[in-house]
């Protein structure tokens, strides 16, 4: 705008110099006082021709025309830059908005970037863990293997002690019916010994044959007597150590029923 009141400025002078001029045009045809230089100053002490100012008119003129031009020009480039502007600000507007965006989606790329390295750290803890139970489950495993072995191993001596007293049992058992036969036997040398007293006179050498037998019957007896007080003897210890296993063992496995002991009777003492 400063340019274009700069070159209208003149022009107005220019055209106001003419309208003076043409005015006094009638009175003096050959000189027109006054003159406007190329920069608008008007020098009214100078004498311009007639034929010149013609010709500055003309220029003035073919000067206007250019003006208009450069004005239909500058409204171009008025509108264009009023467009460009406008484009300008829309672009503005848009990129404001895009870097609004852009800043939205960084905070929200960053806080993803958080969030998965949270997760990450979550993920090598979770990891851990399952290592460390996964260790723990595998030890317990071994252990639990080892007691089940250590359990059927049990079991077995177990069923082995209870075998064992079992026979311990009926070797008890024989050893006491061996012991009622004898005494039996015994009982039944004591009456003939007696039935031989009563006839000691008539009967001298088969009380000797008796008294020989029953020395004989009661080694006989004496020495079951000392089997079956060893065989009592280990059948309680057997049932002492059944037991005391058991206690141990008692979480583990319920031992079987023990066989209630046959009892023994007494050896008859010797009278004689």
């Amino acid at each position: 705008m400063t340019i274009r009141n700069h070159v209208v400025l003149p022009l107005s002078a220019l055209f106001a110099f003419m309208l003076v001029s043409s005015l006094h045009a009638a009175d003096s045809p050959s000189l027109i006082p006054g003159y406007v230089d190329s920069d608008g100053r008007v020098h009214p002490e100078k004498l311009l021709s007639y034929v010149e100012a013609l010709h500055r008119a003309a220029d003035a003129e073919v000067a206007e025309a250019r003006i208009t031009q450069l004005e239909g020009h500058l409204s171009q480039m008025v509108a264009t830059l009023k467009r460009t502007r406008q484009q300008l600000a829309r672009q503005t507007k848009r990129a404001d908005v895009a870097e609004t965006l852009a800043d939205a989606r960084g905070k929200e790329v960053d806080r993803i970037t958080k969030l998965h390295r949270s997760s990450q750290a979550k993920l090598s803890r979770t990891q851990k863990v399952l290592k460390t139970t996964r260790n723990a489950l595998v030890a317990q495993t071994t252990r639990t293997t080892t007691l089940q072995a250590q359990q059927t191993t049990l079991r077995k001596k177990v069923a082995g002690l209870i075998l064992s007293v079992q026979n311990s049992q009926a070797t008890a058992k024989r050893v006491t019916d061996k012991l009622d036969t004898t005494q039996a036997s015994l009982a039944s040398v004591t009456a003939a010994r007696n039935a031989a007293n009563a006839k000691l006179e008539d009967q001298a050498a088969d009380n000797q044959k008796l008294t020989k037998q029953l020395a004989n019957t009661k080694g006989s007896l004496a020495e079951a007597n000392r089997s079956l007080e060893s065989t009592m003897a280990q059948l309680t210890k057997a049932k002492a150590d059944i037991k005391a296993f058991a206690n141990k063992t008692k979480p583990a496995a319920q031992p079987a029923n023990k066989p209630e002991a046959t009892p023994v009777p007494e050896a008859d003492s010797d009278d004689s």
